[in-house]
């Protein structure tokens, strides 16, 4: 299941076991999206995100993750740190950092051992979440 709330995209794999969503989309919009993926599709399991900030449905993915999130039902095993599976940083300069992508983390690895000092990474796009231990 994907789709376009406003300019917000989200996208759905592996039967609801990750998502990809954008840093502005609320996290208790994440898990409804999840949900209703598990029931269109007639699921056994429905997933949630792992972090349950007591604030998901007025807090943002960027957030979420930024904070390091975690949660009264989650706890420190599925916190931010443990269930966001890749991020796309685009940084000050305009750099960008693919987690996903082995090419793009080798890049920014040799930038960075080559002495050049990164400027702190403003905005993510991309955030991929998976079930932890999934």
């Amino acid at each position: 299941m994907s789709g376009v709330t406003g300019r917000t995209q989200k996208n759905t794999q592996d039967d609801g076991k990750q998502i990809v969503v954008e840093p502005g989309l609320i996290g208790g919009e994440v898990n409804r999206i999840l949900a209703a993926h598990a029931k269109k599709h007639k699921l056994d399991d429905m997933y949630k995100i792992g972090p349950d900030p007591s604030s998901i449905d007025s807090c943002m993915i960027g957030g979420i993750v930024s904070n390091n999130s975690s949660g009264m039902c989650c706890g420190v095993t599925q916190n931010s740190y443990h269930t966001v599976k890749d991020l796309r940083l685009v940084l000050v300069d305009g750099t960008v950092l693919d987690t996903a992508d082995p090419e793009s983390k080798a890049s920014f690895l040799r930038v960075s051992a080559s002495g050049r000092s990164w400027r702190r990474g403003e905005g993510a796009r991309g955030l991929r979440f998976a079930k932890a231990g999934g």
